[in-house]
């Protein structure tokens, strides 16, 4: 029993060993490429993903836009509020 289990670890455990030749194929051209280009291929598809969540965002959001006043009490955020609105000066 612990002998299969050594061996299936060793073999790089079950459904993992199927893939084992392609994994192989998969790093030994890698190796072979220049590693140059691999990197300006992952820096392309990184800012291309980037667009595209960019985009993504942008167009989830609403039309409406909301600020939002903070600040201590008695600093002036009702009055500042009352003249974004009116434009005038009122006591509060």
């Amino acid at each position: 029993m612990a002998s299969a289990d050594s061996r299936r670890v060793a073999d790089g455990g079950g459904a993992g060993g199927t893939f084992q030749p392609y994994l192989d194929t998969l790093r030994q051209e890698l190796q072979q490429t220049d590693p140059t280009l691999l990197s300006v291929v992952v820096a392309v598809l990184a800012v291309l993903l980037t667009l595209v969540f960019w985009k993504l965002i942008r167009s989830r959001r609403s039309s409406q836009r909301a600020v939002l006043l903070v600040g201590l009490c008695d600093s002036g955020k009702t009055l500042l509020f009352v003249r974004l609105l009116t434009g005038l000066y009122r006591d509060t």
